[in-house]
């Protein structure tokens, strides 16, 4: 259905333009003739954009998220109406969705009235701060900056996709959250590993005055390894490993694994896991270690990962452990893994094994 066919086109055409409404036949004719390129279905979508339903209006700017990689449609976007049905828009989630578009396509012809619903607590988004970050007008960071910022708040994102001098200062201020510590993991520009360096500077410098930043130095040290290297793992891995390291120190290198592939690293991470259970658990902020080696082990479906969860799983219930982030990240773990025929007969048989040797040594 989606590929061209010159006999096909005139009438999905026809079908796109007489109907109206949420018309089945309307809509998914639309969307197919969108998705392979033609744009004389777009004057349609237009016309969506402006109907009086508003589930009709969200079709049309879904259907252009749909199509957008498609180059031919991408270059014959009447970027004009769109921004014009945007600012005329009176609901908040078919605005939402048009303000991503414009950050999808990176419309910078879109900045100024972005910015400007920034001011308007009826118009102002998580949506409209994503796409002044993604379309990457670094004149925005200062109306960004004069935001009232929570601690999950999408500014810090949109700061990180900038990266300007005052973004990546304020968000090295603010490591200590974490959607800060992610913004500048994902940041790009040379300013970044400079702006970290100082920052660590500054956090030792009130360490030897007494002041507890021990925790923040360590998140400080894990980003900056992640940002200064090309492939991190290896050196984050040897901090986890290192049973001389703070717990802290370990636990936030471990954590920051959950981001890469470690397939290559798993018995590695597993022995971390594996390694004084009772005193892992100890936590650091909401995080412990064995929790951290638990997330960055949670992907892999190796065999001999899965049965080390089952073990310290069952091991958790069959002792009545107390329930904790550990605990429950751990079960969690578990629980994906029975959703596979798979591995609920091999956890069944490792069970059965475990049971029968109990008994056999009584």
């Amino acid at each position: 259905m989606l590929a061209v066919n010159d006999d096909v086109e005139p009438k999905l055409l026809a079908l796109a333009r007489g109907a109206h409404g949420l018309d089945p036949k309307h809509l998914r004719a639309t969307l197919v003739l969108a998705i392979r390129g033609n744009v004389a279905v777009l004057p349609t979508v237009n016309d969506m954009l402006k109907e009086d339903d508003s589930h009709v209006r969200y079709c049309a700017i879904m259907t252009l998220f749909w199509a957008v990689e498609v180059p031919a449609i991408r270059s014959a976007l009447n970027t004009a109406c769109l921004l014009e049905c945007y600012r005329r828009e009176p609901e908040e989630e078919v605005r939402g969705r048009l303000a991503q578009f414009f950050g999808e396509i990176k419309l910078k012809a879109a900045v100024e009235t972005l910015v400007a619903d920034l001011q308007d607590p009826q118009r102002m988004s998580g949506e409209v701060v994503w796409a002044l970050g993604a379309i990457g007008d670094l004149s925005v960071v200062p109306a960004l900056l004069k935001l009232e910022i929570g601690p999950c708040s999408p500014v810090y994102s949109a700061l990180g996709m900038l990266a300007t001098p005052e973004a990546v200062d304020f968000l090295c201020d603010h490591i200590d959250n974490f959607e800060a510590a992610d913004a500048l993991r994902n940041a790009k520009g040379p300013k970044i590993r400079e702006s970290l360096s100082k920052q660590l500077d500054r956090l030792k410098k009130k360490a030897k005055q007494g002041v507890d930043v021990d925790s923040t130095i360590a998140r400080v040290e894990a980003i900056l390894a992640e940002v200064s290297e090309q492939d991190p793992r290896e050196r984050l891995l040897r901090t986890g490993e290192d049973a001389a390291r703070a717990e802290r120190d370990r636990t936030v290198a471990l954590q920051a694994l959950r981001d890469y592939d470690c397939s290559e690293l798993l018995p590695r991470i597993l022995a971390v896991l594996q390694s004084e259970p009772e005193k892992s658990r100890e936590k650091f902020g909401t995080v412990g270690l064995s929790d951290a080696c638990v997330r960055a082990l949670a992907s892999s479906r190796d065999p001999k990962v899965s049965r080390a969860l089952f073990d310290l799983g069952l091991d958790e219930r069959l002792n009545d452990k107390r329930i904790d982030l550990y605990s429950y990240n751990l079960l969690d773990a578990v629980n994906e893994r029975l959703g596979t025929h798979y591995f609920t007969w091999k956890f069944l048989q490792w069970h059965l094994q475990r049971l029968l040797s109990s008994d056999a040594g009584k």
